[in-house]
């Protein structure tokens, strides 16, 4: 059942990456997978690996360990779906701001102006809110309480 769950997970999350390749501005599709030429702040990083990191021990405590994957059934499920309504909040900002850039800089080459439409009306860092809940949704989607770890230290 909780290899189940890691293929539930999958299946979302990639589905949820093909249609943001296919929603969002072709600018920021560019401006995302170009590496950045200068580092201006760890929390890209810290991000990226504490995702990477949360997605590894939950599915080696799932697959091998077996050391903290108690995680109820009821719970992977409403995880998973708390994982897809965060995600869709991200692909939101994403469609509704070209700017959302990974660098945090005024992009004045592409007319950069303040977005105040989609979820922008009701927060300032929709993108933030959905990271901060989309990585340790993912821990326990899957099926693991100790990949709850790094998203908890990380968010701290």
């Amino acid at each position: 059942m909780l290899l189940s769950s890691l293929r539930y997970y999958l299946v979302t999350f990639s589905t949820f990456l093909l249609a943001t390749m296919f929603s969002i501005d072709p600018g920021l599709t560019e401006e995302r997978s170009r590496p950045l030429e200068q580092v201006t702040t760890t929390g890209r990083f810290a991000a990226a690996l504490s995702f990477l990191v949360t997605l590894v021990l939950a599915a080696l405590d799932v697959g091998r360990l077996h050391r903290f994957d108690s995680v109820s059934g009821k719970v992977r499920m409403g995880s998973l779906l708390l994982f897809a309504g965060a995600t869709t909040l991200q692909l939101w900002a994403m469609v509704v701001n070209p700017y959302f850039s990974p660098e945090i800089r005024l992009q004045s080459t592409r007319g950069h102006r303040l977005v105040t439409c989609g979820p922008y009306r009701f927060l300032r860092h929709p993108g933030y809110l959905a990271m901060l809940t989309s990585v340790p949704a993912s821990a326990l989607a899957i099926g693991s309480w100790l990949a709850l770890a790094p998203p908890l230290h990380f968010a701290s």
